[in-house]
Formats: C-alpha cells, structure tokens, sequence
C-alpha cells in the first residue's frame, strides 16, 4: 500500500528564535569562509552605492531647475543609471547568494570548501542565476506601474470626489495590504537561487520549487528576512556611520575625500561582515524546509 506524500510542513512561528540561533552559529563557525565569499560583491556594492548616492544628488538639483523641457532631459539618464544599478546589483547580490548557498549545503554535509569552489558551483547557473537576479527588480517595476495605473489613479480621482478624510479610509486598507502582500510575494520565490543551485533545477523548475516549499510558511520567512537584513544594515552602519557622520560635518575639501576613502572601506568590510545573515537565513530555509518535505512509501 502507498502512503500518501506529504510535500510540505509549514514552520511554526514559535520557533523562530530556535531558527535564528542556526543562523547565529552557522555564521560564527564559518565567518571567514562567507566574508571572503562575499568581499568582492562587496566591494562592488558599496563602490557602486556611492556612485548612486552622487546620482541621487544630481537629481535633487535637476528637480529644482524650472524649465520641464530642460528637467525631463537632464533627469533622463541619471534614472535609467538608477534603473540599471538595482538589476545589476540584484543579478550580483543572487551570484553572492548562489555561492553562500554551495558553500551552506557543503558545510551542512560535514565536507569542505573553499571561495574558488563555491564561486565555480554557482557560475555553472550563471543563465538561471542572471534571469532570476533580472527578473526581482523588473517584476517590481511592472508590478509598481500595473499598481498605479489600476490601484493608484482611481484613488487619486476618489481622493478628488470624496474629500480628504474619506480618502485616508479609503486608501488605508490599500497601503496596508501592499505592505502585507509584496513581502509575502517576494519570500514566494525567494528559495529559487538555493534550489537552482543545490537540485540543478532550470530556472522556471527553480520558481516553481521555491513556491512549493515556501506554502505555509511565508509569514515566517517574511519575519526572520526582516530580522536577518535588519542585523546586516546595523553591521553595515556600525562600519560606516562614523565615516557617513564625518562626511556630512565637514562638508567639502580634503577631508570629506579622505572620509569617503575610509566610507568606502569600512562599508566593504561592513558589507561582507553583514551580508551573511540575509543569505544564511534564505539558505537555512531552504535547507529546513526541504528536509521537512517528506514522501513516505509504506510497502504492505
């Protein structure tokens, strides 16, 4: 007789701080292994994060230019710099994960493995691992459109009938369901690099595995994410904040440059310190709930 194949069990929401201590002790038994996985993207992301910081300052100063004709053109290409930076970011940032993810399954099965080892398993996916990187931010800006044009537009006419007071009521029961419903979309296919690079999945398989594990669990994953990027932004600032608060007190000359210098160090080495948590949670995740999928076959 068959048994009948259980595909999930969801995580329960009291375990979360079990949860978070794996990631804890995970990321102290192996803080070197994923810091130098990590010190390159590093390097790119905090270079890069200056970089947008100049061309978010330029377009301050074009949205004060008076002339619309002139604003629209000047504003044209720093936007798509914009645009350009978080897909490409994002494609580095799903490399990075897909490397800590061969480096977790490595360690997880008591085998070792160095930097060159991890990079190589991930770029055996590099197609799979540029399509999904791609595919977050594009889906964000179209899901970001199709909101407006369905959602936003008829309430800003509603807004217009109604009146102020009514608008907020109308319009608080939207804002908050997009802050409930976009992360829970987002951690739907968030396990997609860990299973492209652990199964050897095509990139569609990849999407459709990751909403498969995550079904019932999503709140979960939402909460520890959060928790994990919190603790990656607060390394991030106890590295850069001294040098950032620096910068902004003297202003320009010699020693705001030699601030940005110091900036741009601290954040590498804040970056590949706190980037791990993020990615060990989704990569723990990933592990968890595959081990918590279950087809049992009792032969009679």
């Amino acid at each position: 007789m068959r048994g009948r194949g259980v595909s999930h069990q969801p995580l329960r929401l009291e375990s979360i701080g079990d949860f978070l201590q794996k990631i804890i002790d995970l990321y102290r038994r192996n803080v070197r292994l994923f810091a130098e996985i990590l010190l390159v993207p590093s390097v790119v992301v905090t270079i890069s994060g200056l970089w947008i910081e100049r061309l978010v300052e330029r377009m301050v100063a074009i949205a004060e230019l008076t002339d619309p004709a002139e604003r629209l053109a000047q504003v044209t290409l720093p936007t798509v710099g914009i645009l350009v930076y978080f897909v490409t970011i994002t494609i580095i940032q799903c490399a990075s994960l897909g490397a800590i993810a061969a480096a977790v399954q490595e360690v997880q099965r008591g085998r070792s493995i160095d930097v060159p080892g991890a990079w190589l398993r991930a770029a055996k996916h590099l197609a799979g691992i540029v399509t999904i990187g791609a595919a977050y931010p594009i889906a964000s800006i179209a899901g970001a459109f199709v909101a407006m044009l369905v959602f936003i537009v008829p309430m800003a006419l509603l807004g217009a009938l109604v009146g102020q007071p009514l608008f907020i009521l109308f319009a608080a029961p939207f804002v908050i369901g997009c802050m409930i419903a976009i992360p829970l979309l987002l951690v739907r296919y968030a396990l997609a690099v860990p299973v492209l690079v652990n199964e050897d999945a095509g990139t569609l398989q990849a999407f459709r595995r990751s909403a498969s594990l995550t079904k019932g669990s999503r709140l979960f994953l939402v909460i520890v994410l959060l928790i994990a990027l919190l603790s990656a932004n607060v390394v991030a600032f106890i590295f850069q904040g001294p040098f950032m608060a620096a910068r902004w007190l003297a202003g320009e000359g010699s020693f705001a440059t030699v601030m940005l210098i110091g900036q741009a160090i601290a954040g590498t080495i804040g970056s590949a310190l706190g980037m791990p948590f993020p990615m060990l949670a989704i990569c723990l995740l990933y592990v968890e709930l595959k081990n918590r999928e279950q087809t049992i076959t009792i032969g009679v």
